[in-house]
């Protein structure tokens, strides 16, 4: 008998809801098909049948659940058993209308004597504390009262991967020059129309050097002991104006600069659409943090928890400067920092780490598939 477990959909919840169940009590269901459907705080994801058999499920529809918790059976005969259910975390009851409470929700609604009917007219199957809050004040969650901005669901999830982040990883940061002019000529795009192209050599010069800084993209499998990873997954940040995401542009050390360009472009269509699923958020191990509007000189960019590195990339600055034969001419570049767990990098190694991603960014696109040589 095949059992459906939740799995680990990213790093920013501990909770999960499961919204609705694709499959009726009993259906023969075959290895892979879609069976349920689970909301994080950024995207909604399918869960699919280990196994053929008969869906048996353990969860009613709209109940919390957590990593590791077993939702849901799925034995080879019809008429095997399936167990006794399970107690969901939230209660539904037999009315599809009631709301499912989040913890924070259901703590400040018990703190005011709120009781779950009392959301029905919210229209929401997933209550969170910003209603509860609305509601104690008279009004809805989308009309919050003048002067007073509850965080979304989003911006929720940012600020506890911030917490964790400063709360566990001991972070120094360098900075380095790197000069521009010479790779957007061989992207060939002039000047004039401005640094479009930087996210994708950066991201490209990123991964060119991970042969020769694997700890820069390893993790903590234990206190004492970094892990390499395999590949360069360079998670890079996306806003605009719906809430900060960091897809992960996968195999970046394999990858042309062309292929690292249409995935970012579609990243950048789906945060319009919010239309990430959670394989395009999860599996990254350095992040590229993008902040190239002019003006903008430095950042020190967030090491995620699970990282030991992070990259950001400043606004294009530009100076004068004399060429070989004394004339003066003009120069851009940008500043590329480096943040890093001061428990696996120091500074001589943040500094030549940086200083190579530069000089990778100096020799400009890589138009090929396939590995590079370092």
């Amino acid at each position: 008998m095949a059992e459906v477990r939740i799995p680990k959909l990213n790093n920013n919840d501990s909770t999960y809801v499961l919204l609705d169940w694709l499959a009726e009590d009993g259906a023969r269901v075959t290895a892979g098909q879609p069976i349920a459907t689970v909301e994080t705080s950024k995207a909604t994801q399918e869960l699919e049948a280990p196994a053929d058999g008969y869906l048996r499920p353990l969860l009613r529809p709209r109940s919390t659940c957590r990593p590791g918790d077993l939702v849901a059976r799925i034995p080879a005969s019809a008429d095997a058993p399936s167990g006794a259910p399970i107690t969901p975390d939230e209660d539904p009851a037999d009315d599809p209308a009631r709301p499912v409470l989040t913890d924070a929700a259901r703590e400040l609604a018990e703190r005011h004597g709120l009781r779950a009917q009392d959301f029905a007219a919210l229209g929401r199957r997933v209550v969170r504390s910003v209603d509860v809050q609305a509601l104690l004040s008279g009004r809805t969650a989308d009309g919050p009262p003048p002067g007073r901005h509850p965080l979304s669901q989003v911006q929720r999830a940012v600020a506890r991967t911030v917490t964790a982040s400063h709360r566990s990883v001991p972070v120094a940061f360098t900075v380095a020059k790197a000069y521009t002019d010479a790779a957007l000529r061989r992207l060939g795009r002039p000047d004039q129309r401005g640094f479009a192209g930087l996210p994708e050599l950066i991201v490209e010069a990123i991964g060119a050097v991970r042969g020769r800084f694997p700890l820069f993209f390893s993790s903590f499998t234990e206190p004492d002991t970094l892990t390499e990873s395999p590949g360069a997954h360079v998670g890079v940040t996306v806003d605009v104006g719906k809430g900060l995401f960091v897809p992960t542009v996968r195999d970046a050390d394999t990858k042309g600069t062309e292929e690292i360009a249409t995935d970012l472009m579609r990243f950048r269509v789906q945060a319009m659409r919010a239309s990430f699923r959670e394989e395009d958020l999860t599996g990254s191990n350095i992040a590229l943090s993008l902040n190239v509007d002019p003006g903008i000189t430095l950042v020190r960019p967030l090491v995620l928890p699970g990282h030991v590195c992070a990259v950001s990339l400043s606004g294009p600055q530009h100076e004068l400067d004399l060429d070989d034969t004394g004339a003066v001419v003009r120069r851009s570049y940008v500043h590329l920092g480096c943040a890093y767990d001061h428990r696996a990098v120091n500074g001589r190694d943040a500094a030549r780490f940086l200083l190579a991603v530069a000089a990778r960014l100096q020799d400009g696109p890589r138009t090929g598939e396939g590995g590079h040589a370092d």
